[in-house]
């Protein structure tokens, strides 16, 4: 059963663990993103009308009862980042699309700032975003199996196209917009779900069971560049295995193998992507264009072009071979770099880094005189959130995933104190001095 309306840390009841709107966002954020809004020749979705009723709110909340919990370093520089984003605008090609973009970038941002305010347990917002993904698998699995046989009922559903070549099915992509998106998902879904299955497997294991599954054959049927990012994530899962002291030699021999396994995939797929390849199977050949080399070439002129600065917000930074001549970049760091230049790379880079350190760093200390708020983040909280965040840097190798609405959210889960929803106290503990600071005004912030 979905619920949260628990008053956890609220002794007053007025907000549970997670809000009413930021539990919708989070749970409807692939769903909603199948309808889809152009503006200026940016793919704006319902994922975004969502984020706006989130701002909304969390501004609201805010001017009721105070900004009592200041942004953090890393929240600041990733709102300089949407800042950078917007002002390209005045120095891009096309004014118009990087207005737009500059305004979606640095709602994102902001996004990070109000869903890590209005959310104050870590597992209710990562709950959310399961059932979320339990929704997607139930609405896009039937309907992928009903559009193979009668395709009339596509719907969109399914993918026909791309590089890849000669599959026994079509590409799976969901209600986003391509496979490659639809993947990612999957697996930074899949990480949360390895972080929380204890608790998912003991409470709701036919769920739990079902989206390992389904999830699992969803990103199979993908077929798409996320598998570079599933064996990067497979193999650190495995090292990990085989360095624990409880493991026994079989267990340690098993984790061994898979992390053999996991190096040989990531290889072939990135070989894939960089390289043409056709490989002969008992229903004809499966073949690859391996045009990505040739799209980085492209898109690393218009990195040399602006180096410091960028060529601003663009649609397409690269020219290539068939089946288009225009493409983005297909590298999250090329096209930040090529678009944002250093400064943007930076900015961003710099945000997530801080917001990584701060997760890690930055632990709550019981409020004196108020009582403390929320819970203890679960254990090991960074390292396995870390786990998502390996595999959107892995794959932002070979996608251009700078605004993925999810890869924003994922920012919002590590941006989280464990703590009260916003307006509430925060106390922080400084990393080397140890010493606690509090949120509110007057006090200092790491």
């Amino acid at each position: 059963m979905l619920s949260w309306s628990a008053t956890h840390g609220d002794p007053e009841g007025r907000q549970g663990p997670c809000t009413s709107s930021t539990a919708f966002y989070l749970v409807l954020l692939p769903l909603t993103q199948w309808w889809v809004i152009p503006v200026a020749g940016i793919r704006a979705s319902g994922a975004d009308l969502l984020l706006t009723a989130v701002l909304g709110g969390a501004l609201v909340k805010a001017s009721t009862r105070g900004f009592r919990r200041r942004l953090s370093p890393g929240e600041w520089t990733l709102v300089a980042f949407g800042i950078w984003v917007m002002a390209s605008a005045s120095w891009s090609l096309h004014p118009d699309y990087a207005a737009v973009r500059g305004v979606a970038t640095l709602s994102l941002a902001l996004g990070v700032v109000a869903l890590s305010r209005t959310v104050a347990s870590r597992e209710s917002a990562m709950d959310a975003w399961l059932w979320g993904t339990a929704l997607l698998l139930a609405v896009s699995l039937p309907l992928a199996v009903a559009a193979s046989w009668v395709p009339a009922l596509d719907g969109g559903i399914l993918y026909r196209g791309g590089g890849v070549e000669g599959l026994p099915f079509s590409r799976l992509r969901g209600p986003l917009a391509h496979p490659n998106l639809l993947g990612d998902y999957l697996l930074v879904s899949g990480c949360i779900l390895y972080i929380r299955w204890e608790e998912w497997y003991g409470s709701r294991r036919p769920i739990a069971v079902a989206m390992a599954v389904g999830g699992s054959g969803a990103l199979l049927l993908t077929a798409s560049s996320a598998w570079l990012a599933l064996g990067s994530v497979l193999a650190l899962v495995a090292w990990r295995h085989t360095r624990r002291p409880w493991r026994t030699r079989a267990g340690s021999a098993l984790s061994g193998m898979v992390l053999a396994a996991a190096v040989l995939f990531t290889a072939s797929v990135a070989w894939a992507l960089t390289q043409p390849m056709a490989v002969k199977v008992p229903w004809g050949t499966v073949s690859t264009d391996g045009n990505r080399w040739g799209i980085w070439s492209s898109a690393w002129q218009a990195v040399r072009t602006a180096p410091f600065m960028g060529v601003g917000s663009s649609p397409y930074l690269a020219e290539t071979f068939h089946p288009y001549s225009l493409w983005d970049a297909h590298s999250t760091y090329l096209s930040v770099a090529g678009q944002y230049g250093l400064v943007g790379l930076l900015l961003l880079l710099a945000g997530v880094g801080r917001l990584w350190w701060e997760s890690r760093r930055l632990s709550p200390l019981a409020s004196q005189g108020r009582g403390s708020h929320g819970s203890q983040p679960p254990a090991g909280w960074a390292p396995t959130v870390g786990l998502a965040l390996l595999a959107a840097a892995v794959h932002g190798l070979v996608i251009s995933g700078e605004d993925f609405r999810h890869h924003w959210a994922l920012l919002a889960l590590l941006a989280m104190r464990p703590g009260g929803p916003i307006g509430g106290g925060r106390v922080w503990k400084g990393a080397v001095s140890g010493e606690g600071h509090t949120g509110a005004p007057g006090g200092k912030t790491g």
